[in-house]
């Protein structure tokens, strides 16, 4: 990894499972948590969530970031983004309350990043969340479709 964990790092994951960055969160609503997420400095400075902004960023997916600094928190950092059925979320830093770490909701979130990375994504995984056969064409149609107005 870079240095300066803000500087865009190219970690390889083509061709490796989607279980080498992503697992499976427990509870009513699909979102997955990155692993190795749970950091103390920037969200980046996880090589695995600095593959995933890149990521989004690739795509053209926008985020928002915030840090903020009091004396219960000395440093908290926070990415966020919202796009097809869930979105980024990444607390990150020095506090004392609240889980570190990021999380990507959504299966179809998860799988636009998931390809988009070349990870492999086994077909009992898109089976068991609806979506057989669908490619990042599709998918980064639907994302599209979420940048045009409703109504005008």
């Amino acid at each position: 990894m870079a240095s300066d964990p803000l500087e865009r790092v190219s970690p390889g994951y083509r061709g490796k499972p989607f279980s080498a960055i992503f697992q499976a969160m427990k509870g009513e609503v699909a979102y997955w948590r990155i692993k190795g997420s749970g950091v103390r400095w920037v969200p980046e400075s996880c090589m695995q969530t600095r593959a995933v902004v890149d990521a989004m960023d690739d795509i053209g997916i926008e985020f928002k970031r915030y840090h903020s600094a009091t004396p219960l928190n000395p440093d908290s950092f926070t990415i966020t983004a919202s796009f097809l059925d869930g979105g980024f979320y990444a607390m990150t830093g020095n506090y004392w309350f609240y889980p570190r770490g990021a999380y990507v909701g959504g299966a179809k979130a998860v799988l636009l990043i998931a390809l988009h990375l070349g990870l492999k994504v086994r077909d009992a995984w898109r089976r068991k969340h609806g979506l057989e056969g669908v490619g990042m064409n599709e998918l980064l149609a639907g994302l599209n479709q979420q940048d045009t107005p409703a109504h005008a």
